[in-house]
């Protein structure tokens, strides 16, 4: 029992039984906070009947945590005990094996060839499941899944390469070693000896699910990495009195969890919408029709399922999804969430919202901002500066002597699971929609990323505002969802039928059990707004539970509103300076009027808003300078900010756009994307690249969105630029299509083409507000043709016909749209197995790639 497992270059070297005992102790702790129920389920199913101190449930817990304790089991091998030949001697001395030590020393410099100490692990532990007979699942799981707690599940190749690498491994002869240490640590935590277990009888077999297995996997790693912390378990040195040491790790284990700051969610009792936003004395809370109904919806939910919400810009879909994820949480028993965005703005946004309501009942909880800049967050920089600065900000896991004899994972890059970019494993988040997306890259340590995800309910924001490449990620990691029993949250203001049913599907197979082919589409009526919650058993609907077809499904202020589009002011889109003047003349307008204007310009690419602003700087210095235009303001926002930019740039915008504005004045925002999704800004008036109807609807969810006409319609306009008219019809520039299909494009403008246009009566709204429709705009009623425009642009069949001047161009762009399949062909080659079949578990590694391989390369680099 004198192996050791970790020295550095330190005289007094840590056991290997006693780092065993270090990480079993620190996965028990861990396995009711990482694992979700459905791994912990198949983890009583594989290991319940083996014995121990307790239950059914009780004794899984214990033999995961055992196991996982027997991931350096390889670390016994000679080659590895002579990296430090001075202690292996010291500590083997007139032991059968000093020989075998001396033969595998290497001389120092030597380029090393023997196998990672890991593979070595995978190697004694199938010996031992195959002399057993336990069943094939088991092997995967637990000599394959502990042989890979570096990262990488050991392939065919490596399994057999290590088999035969007698003298570094030492074959029979440390096979009975091996042997020991296993019996030793099983008698310490007083469980069954290993050959007395029900792996295999005359009416059953052990076996373990697919779930378990990625969930043993994950807890053996994390486990590991905590437990080789120093400040968690110091190094004691071979002359240890094992029981005494095996009964303070329990201790350890519990301080170093809790070091972490890894709290389990807790909401409270009551999950009601009003409980959870009370709002003010003064205005407290009105739920809106899909909030309510929602809460309705999920009434009595006791599985894991699949909600899918529908609802128009500016009906709280947000705090809905943040309520729901509460209920799911409580209901299931999980230990948080995490919510994914498109941007690291619309994430910054919901932290800030998460936060608030999740510190307000429940203080020491800890919401995590998962992004490359969360640091730079206000509010995070707020905790530092509390905690003391920098300097003193508590630390992250600090591990030791991790990598010696595995140079693929430098412990430098462990602590980045505990902070940052990789804290996905801690209980609550929220950030890109990336943290979950790399849960299906075939990537170093997925398998710890997946269990992370495992005890969560996860929220994906404006679902519909993907391109095919991630959208092909994201059915997987929908399907993994569904295996792993993990409840998702979609959300949408603009979601195709035809992808909403197929989102369901994909997540139902993966909780059946089978692949998505094997499971029938089920055909979801198409009203708007929706809501849809998909379990095992089948689809409820809206009308499920409030079947009256007359109830008002959205708020009064979204009840009657239309949206003005004028395709014809800005047609020609190279003219930039027109623009300019365009914008100041909008602002004359409305000054000459007496009103207050703010008008949003939204742009598809950093390097027009550059442009816009420039050519409106001009035309200012020409037309005699901003105080001419009543002190007029311009603001630019863009992903290109810093964080501290962006920042500023939004507490700008909050303050003169938001829904307790507290500035006023003329004022133009000139932005990209970040202005279309998550913030919570109106404006009286929008100029937009073209771009997909439902990006275009969305933008315009930002135009006079905290107004209340009551049962009066209100009339929104927004100017569609970025296509230049010609002879020949409608021309895209070359950038535009390099974001959006030109197929989509060329829809969207025949679409909005065949809207009907405003008539003279329509259009005295915009002479009574400075901001309604101009004769022949044209409009869309809103909600009720958002679904019909929305699922016309992604039909199969096209229904409008395509005039002879676009002929031409239709049939390119068809041809540009085949091609663009590719893009599914290479999600899907760096993507997971799905969760079904033979060697999924073991192929989660293999051919790996980066893990941040989430979005399409080949855009334009200021796209967005």
């Amino acid at each position: 029992m004198r192996a050791w497992a970790k020295s550095a270059n330190e005289s007094v070297p840590h056991p290997l039984i006693c780092h065993a005992l270090d990480t079993a102790a620190v996965a028990y702790r861990l396995y009711p906070l990482l694992l979700g129920p459905t791994v912990q389920a198949e983890m009583t199913a594989a290991f319940g009947r083996f014995g121990g101190p307790g239950g059914a449930e009780e004794n899984a817990r214990c033999w995961a945590a055992v196991l996982s304790g027997l991931h350096d089991l390889g670390k016994i091998a000679p080659a590895f005990q002579a990296l430090r030949i001075d202690l292996a001697l010291r500590s083997h001395a007139d032991a059968p094996t000093e020989p075998a030590l001396r033969r595998a020393a290497q001389p120092k410099g030597a380029v090393r060839v023997d196998p990672p100490h890991g593979w070595v692990t995978q190697l004694h532990l199938s010996r031992m499941l195959r002399e057993v007979k336990a069943h094939r699942s088991m092997i995967e799981a637990i000599a394959w899944g502990l042989g890979g707690h570096h990262g990488y599940i050991p392939d065919a190749a490596r399994r057999a390469e290590t088999g035969a690498m007698i003298r570094d491994n030492g074959g029979r002869d440390e096979e009975q070693r091996a042997r020991n240490l296993v019996g030793r640590l099983l008698e310490l935590w007083k469980l069954p000896a290993w050959d007395s277990l029900p792996w295999r009888t005359e009416n059953s077999t052990a076996e373990i699910g697919l779930a378990g297995a990625v969930g043993l996997a994950g807890l053996t790693s994390v486990s590991d990495w905590i437990a080789s912390d120093r400040d968690n378990f110091p190094w004691v040195g071979p002359d240890i009195e094992l029981v005494e040491y095996a009964q303070g790790t329990d201790p350890q284990a519990v301080r170093a969890v809790t070091r972490l700051d890894w709290t389990p969610w807790r909401p409270p009792e009551n999950t009601g919408f009003t409980t959870l936003f009370p709002g003010t004395e003064t205005e407290p809370t009105v739920p809106r029709p899909v909030q309510v109904a929602a809460e309705r919806l999920l009434d009595g939910v006791t599985e894991p399922g699949l909600l899918v919400v529908e609802a128009p810009t500016g009906e709280g879909k947000t705090r809905l999804g943040i309520q729901a994820a509460a209920v799911l949480v409580r209901r299931l028993g999980l230990a948080g969430m995490y919510q994914g965005m498109p941007t690291r703005a619309t994430g910054d946004q919901v932290f800030t919202e998460l936060d608030d309501l999740v510190t307000n009942h429940q203080p020491a909880m800890r919401v995590r901002l998962l992004h490359g800049a969360a640091d730079q967050h206000p509010r995070i920089q707020a905790r530092i500066a509390a905690a003391g600065g920098p300097k003193r900000r508590r630390r992250p896991v600090v591990v030791a002597d991790v990598d010696r004899d595995h140079e693929d994972e430098p412990q430098g890059a462990v602590p980045e699971w505990f902070v940052r970019n990789r804290g996905i494993i801690a209980p609550v988040g929220t950030g890109t929609i990336d943290q979950m997306l790399m849960g299906v890259i075939r990537s170093k340590h997925v398998f710890v990323r997946l269990t992370g995800l495992s005890n969560k309910v996860l929220i994906l924001d404006e679902v519909h505002g993907y391109d095919l490449y991630m959208s092909i990620l994201i059915d997987r990691l929908l399907h993994w969802a569904g295996r792993l029993g993990v409840p998702v949250i979609l959300m949408s203001a603009t979601l195709p039928t035809n992808r909403k049913n197929e989102l369901i599907r994909v997540w139902r197979a993966g909780r059946l059990g089978l692949p998505v082919a094997k499971v029938d589409l089920v055909q979801v009526a198409s009203s708007y707004p929706e809501l849809t919650w998909a379990d095992a058993g089948g689809v409820r609907t809206w009308r499920d539970i409030e079947p009256a077809s007359g109830a008002a499904r959205v708020s009064q202020r979204n009840g009657n509103r239309v949206i003005a589009v004028d395709l014809d002011t800005l047609p020609d889109d190279d003219d930039v300076d027109a623009r300019a003047d365009w914008l100041l003349d909008e602002v004359k307008a409305a000054l000459d009027a007496g009103q207050d204007i703010g008008i949003a310009v939204v742009h598809n690419l950093v390097r027009r808003v550059k442009a816009t602003d420039e050519a409106l700087h001009r035309a200012l210095s020409r037309r005699g300078g901003r105080h001419g235009f009543g002190g007029l303001e311009r603001i630019t926002i863009t992903s290109h900010l810093t964080a501290a930019e962006r920042a500023a740039a939004e507490e700008r915008l909050t303050a003169r756009f938001g829904r307790a504005a507290t500035e006023t004045g003329p004022t133009i925002v000139i932005g990209t994307q970040v202005l279309e999704q998550g913030l919570d800004l109106s404006f009286d008036l929008m100029a937009s690249d073209l771009a997909p109807i439902d990006s275009l609807i969305q933008r315009a969810g930002r135009i006079r969105r905290h107004e209340d006409r009551g049962t009066e319609p209100l009339f929104v306009r927004l100017v569609v630029m970025g296509a230049t008219r010609t002879s020949k019809g409608v021309e895209f520039p070359s950038h535009t299509v390099r974001i959006y299909p030109a197929l989509l494009l060329l829809r969207t403008w025949l679409l909005l083409a065949a809207l009907p246009r405003a008539h003279g009566e329509q259009s005295e709204h915009r002479d009574r507000s400075g901001l309604g429709p101009s004769e022949g705009d044209r409009l869309i009623h809103c909600p009720a043709d958002l679904r019909g425009l929305v699922d016309g642009l992604y039909a199969e069949e096209f229904d409008q016909p395509v005039p002879p001047e676009l002929a031409a161009a239709w049939k390119k762009a068809t041809a540009a749209a085949a091609l663009a399949r590719d893009d599914a062909h290479r999600a899907d080659k760096v993507r997971v197995p799905q969760p079904v079949g033979q060697l999924v578990f073991g192929g989660l590694t293999g051919n790996p790639t980066s893990a941040n391989q989430t979005r399409k390369k080949g855009r334009p680099d200021d796209a967005g």
